[in-house]
């Protein structure tokens, strides 16, 4: 098959949209039948065989290390011209830095033979300092308040935000089913997740009768105690 170049940036550009194909790290990484599905998608959306496309991966990868080879050895040489490579593929499998980069630093990504741009911040600028006016005891219990509200703000702010993050057991329980219910075929998945489904919904019918039957009684009881009671 014929890889025009703009052909294989994109699908160079699909393959890095599918971190686990090239990121050990990622928890789908091992898994062949979610790396099959992966190829297919990016076949669909290149045009081309699942096969060819993986192939083309395979040869860009190969080429991309030769050229990481050249200018890493120019370096060593201490040569005054460090390598340039004019290869077209280079500058796009450079996300290919982020598996060996801790998770913290991967959005500073520098490319080989290009120098980040510093920029300098100009000094600050002292403000003269106000004197304030002396204040009454009543005065100074208002400032006191005034400059709490927005630390009382934040941690009302915060204590909202950690109540709506917290995760109970069943929330991890859920998340950690939908994860293996997504590792398995599709067609088993979805008979399990019927499973799952008429057992809750079987459990909820049992409940509900529980609460309709415990109504009736109090109602009966009601009614015996309205008939007892002297008029």
């Amino acid at each position: 098959m014929e890889w025009s170049e703009e052909k294989s940036l994109c699908l160079v550009g699909n393959y890095k949209l599918h971190r686990n194909l090239w990121d050990s790290r990622h928890f789908d990484y091992f898994k062949k039948d979610v790396k099959t599905r992966t190829w297919n998608k990016i076949g669909l959306a290149v045009g081309a065989s699942p096969a060819d496309c993986k192939r083309k991966i395979m040869s860009l990868l190969a080429t991309y290390r030769k050229e990481k080879n050249k200018i890493r050895t120019s370096k060593k040489e201490g040569s005054d011209e460090v390598y340039t490579t004019r290869w077209f593929a280079y500058n796009a499998l450079q996300f290919l830095k982020l598996r060996n980069k801790p998770w913290d630093n991967r959005a500073s990504l520098v490319v080989d033979n290009e120098t980040p741009e510093v920029v300098s911040e100009p000094p600050p600028v002292r403000q003269p300092q106000q004197v304030r006016p002396a204040t009454s005891v009543s005065d100074n219990k208002q400032l006191v308040t005034e400059d709490l509200a927005p630390e009382r703000e934040f941690q009302t702010t915060a204590k909202r935000f950690r109540k709506d993050t917290e995760q109970s057991e069943f929330d991890i329980f859920g998340q950690s089913v939908a994860s293996q219910l997504k590792s398995l075929p599709l067609k088993e998945a979805l008979e399990l997740q019927l499973e799952l489904q008429q057992i809750i919904t079987e459990k909820r019918l049992i409940l509900l009768q529980q609460n309709c039957f415990a109504n009736s009684m109090d109602s009966m009881i009601l009614h015996s105690e309205c008939k007892m009671s002297p008029e």
